[in-house]
């Protein structure tokens, strides 16, 4: 819902990097979740639409801060977790033998 087709194409998250990389054939994949976070106190309302990305209406802003606060990690600083999935792609070289 907050991440529409932009321009036509669909925005792409892991479950749909995962599903392409299978239907193109590479089974050779390793995937890895690195924990990270993102501090948002000083966000501009442009980062925080990149960031759900999606545009929210001046309505929707307070609530999501709200939402972000509340799930933010401990702390005086709007830092919210922002895991990200790496894939790694491997194939053999058909030159290389």
């Amino acid at each position: 819902m907050l991440a529409p087709p932009l321009d036509g194409h669909h925005q792409w998250f892991s479950d749909d990097v995962s599903a392409g990389l299978e239907e193109a054939g590479l089974h050779s994949v390793e995937t890895e979740v690195i924990v990270a976070s993102v501090d948002l106190t000083d966000a501009s309302d442009d980062v925080l639409d990149f960031t759900v990305q999606g545009r929210l209406t001046d309505d929707l802003t307070p609530l999501v801060r709200a939402y972000l606060r509340a799930v933010a990690l401990p702390g005086d600083a709007l830092v919210v977790g922002h895991p990200v999935d790496v894939y790694r792609v491997t194939w053999a070289d058909p030159l290389a033998a």
